[in-house]
Order: C-alpha cells, then sequence, then structure tokens
C-alpha cells in the first residue's frame, strides 16, 4: 500500500507543513480511466491556448511547480531535460539554475514552442534550447541527461504511450539520474473528486488532463528510490513522483 503524508500548504491545503517524500511501494495501482482524446487534438488545443492556460496554471498548479523545482535539484553544470515545457516559466527557473550546463524543453505544440521561446528571451536567458520533440521518442542520446522533469503532460496520454514515455526517461538518463513527475491524480477527498468528474465531459478545465497514480510505472521501468506527494491547489489533485534510475552494482 502506498505510504502518504498529509498534504501541505505548499500544495495549497493545510498550512505550515511542507510535504516529505515517502517510500512508495510498487504495488500501488494506477487509476484506470483512458485518455478520452487523442494526443493529436490535445496539442492543437494547447496550442490555441498557451497563454491562457498559463495564466490558469497560476492558480491551479503553482504550488505543485515550486515543490516540483526543489525535487529537481537541478546543480550548475547538470543536462536537464524538461519534457513539456509547455510556455516556458518552469524552463526558464531549471536554466537560470543552470548556466553552465545543458538545459533542453521540448513540447509538441507550437503555439506553446513560440511562447516559450519568447518567455526565455525576455528574461535574457539565451542557453536553453527549445525543440518541437514528442515524449515518447526523445531526440537526446542514451545515459546523457541528469536530470529529466515532466509536469502535467503524462496525464493526456493513453497508458501505452505513457509505458513509451517511460522507456525513454529511463534510456536518456545517466544511472543514478534523476526523475521528477507531477500530474492530475485522482482525488482522495472529496472536494478534489470535481476534476474526475469533468474529464470527458467536454469542460477542459484540467487541460485534458486525467487523474492518473504512476508510482507502479515508475517501479516497473528501471527506477528505484520512489518517493510520491499529494496535495491539491484550487481543488486540483496533484502527485509528484521522484525516483532515480538504478545504478550498476
Amino acid at each position: 500500500m502506498t505510504s502518504q503524508r498529509p498534504a501541505s500548504a505548499l500544495l495549497g491545503v493545510s498550512p505550515g507543513d511542507r510535504p516529505r517524500p515517502s517510500d512508495v511501494s510498487p504495488s500501488d495501482q494506477p487509476h484506470p480511466c483512458e485518455a478520452a482524446r487523442p494526443v493529436e487534438d490535445v496539442v492543437a488545443f494547447y496550442s490555441r491556448t498557451g497563454r491562457l492556460f498559463e495564466a490558469w496554471g497560476r492558480l491551479v498548479d503553482s504550488r505543485a511547480r515550486v515543490r516540483v523545482l526543489q525535487l529537481c535539484a537541478v546543480c550548475d553544470g547538470d543536462t536537464v531535460l524538461e519534457v513539456g515545457a509547455g510556455a516556458g516559466s518552469q524552463l526558464v527557473a531549471l536554466a537560470s539554475a543552470n548556466p553552465s550546463g545543458r538545459t533542453v524543453g521540448i513540447d509538441l505544440a507550437e503555439g506553446m514552442l513560440r511562447e516559450a521561446r519568447r518567455r526565455l528571451a525576455a528574461a535574457g536567458v539565451t542557453h536553453a534550447e527549445v525543440l518541437r520533440a514528442d515524449a515518447r521518442e526523445l531526440p537526446l542520446d542514451d545515459d546523457s541527461v541528469d536530470v529529466v522533469v515532466s509536469a502535467y503532460v503524462l496525464d493526456i496520454l493513453a497508458w501505452d504511450d505513457i509505458r513509451r514515455a517511460m522507456m525513454e526517461f529511463c534510456r536518456v538518463l545517466r544511472p543514478g539520474g534523476r526523475l521528477v513527475l507531477c500530474h492530475v491524480t485522482p482525488g482522495e477527498r472529496r472536494l478534489h473528486r470535481l476534476g474526475d468528474h469533468l474529464y470527458g465531459s467536454g469542460l477542459p478545465l484540467t487541460g485534458n488532463c486525467r487523474g492518473v497514480r504512476l508510482a507502479t510505472f515508475v517501479a516497473e521501468h528501471g527506477f528505484e528510490r520512489i518517493t510520491r506527494e499529494y496535495g491539491a491547489q484550487f481543488l486540483l489533485p496533484s502527485e509528484i513522483v521522484t525516483a532515480r534510475t538504478r545504478t550498476p552494482g
């Protein structure tokens, strides 16, 4: 059974207590809900509404993203890959912490890529790369990345595509490399289950993200030292899963 701690102020639930990573059992089962829309439709949606959803995101997931950046623990000189860079606000923060390293952001939505490039330029960040690429086929070499981070991306993919993405994350990460995932998850309190009911209704309030639990997928694809944190902001529940690739011996 997954070990969980109370949600914290950082994720917008109970003040005064930051979340601490807890051990996760590989027996934790993912939520069975399948993606309601094909990836191509969701990419087109985000390409049209990139700036709008950046503002919406500040309301519903900004605290989770702060926690994600903390857990990435980027060291200057790292190679960092953000899968689903979106409008680029998190990419700016990652690159700013890594001035002498390599920071790469990928996305499939052209509108998001334009916004990310604009945001990087406005911040004076010139050393980050922005590429149009797919989580299921990453354009990086094997064992070449220190940190892979992805927020609110896997929850729009079909389960088979999530498996493909997880295999790619494992492939590009170096032994001992860090994985940080954040996504919408099924609500664990009654008030947090609104998105579960709205998903597939045609109302894109969760950005076409459905609730998923991914600790099992991480454990099954070459990762260890897995932790999970749960919390909610503005009634949107998020799960943050961290892990490391296995080291030889």
